[in-house]
């Protein structure tokens, strides 16, 4: 037991820590930074503009999105009329306080192409209300040509016109023969 307490202590003493001020331009620096970003953030939605249409803020945040992908299992159909159907989940999301009445159409698909919703045309989405939709895409191609096509879904706001669509980008698959 002796020579145990004869050798240096086990344990070092504790260091004592001191709090410090920071000053500098760096610090001034961020402080001011972050006092504009939240004066922008927490009072420009605030200000008012007057317009003929539309929302009078005069900074608008458009809280609603959309995304689209392609189910990949299988990655497309090949139907009995010899039709090609890939199909895609859509997801919707109203962070609105506000109804928002939608209506889907897609652009740049090869001629002939048809968007199918199944048994709607519009959806009514409620405030803070997200949605899974089932869509497919059929199509007859002239040529099996094994390439993506890129297209746009487009969601258009039925019930506020003066709000531009919001879009997202999909791709249409066309096996080889």
């Amino acid at each position: 037991m002796s020579e145990i307490s004869s050798q240096s202590p086990l344990y070092a003493r504790r260091t004592h820590i001191y709090l410090r001020s920071v000053r500098g331009r760096f610090r001034r620096l961020k402080w001011g930074v972050v006092v504009l970003a939240y004066g922008v953030y927490f009072l420009l939605p605030w200000l008012r503009w007057e317009r003929e249409v539309g929302a009078d803020q005069a900074v608008l945040f458009y809280l609603f999105d959309l995304s689209v992908a392609q189910v990949r299992e299988p990655i497309f159909v090949r139907l009995s009329d010899g039709r090609i159907q890939n199909s895609y989940e859509i997801k919707v999301n109203n962070k609105t306080n506000r109804t928002l009445t939608l209506r889907f159409r897609a652009e740049g698909l090869p001629p002939g192409a048809e968007l199918d919703f199944g048994r709607f045309n519009e959806i009514d989405m409620y405030p803070e209300q997200r949605l899974r939709l089932a869509a497919k895409v059929r199509l007859l191609p002239n040529a099996f040509d094994g390439q993506s096509h890129s297209f746009e879904l487009f969601a258009e706001r039925q019930n506020r016109p003066d709000l531009a669509p919001v879009t997202h980008p999909g791709v249409f698959f066309v096996p080889q023969r």
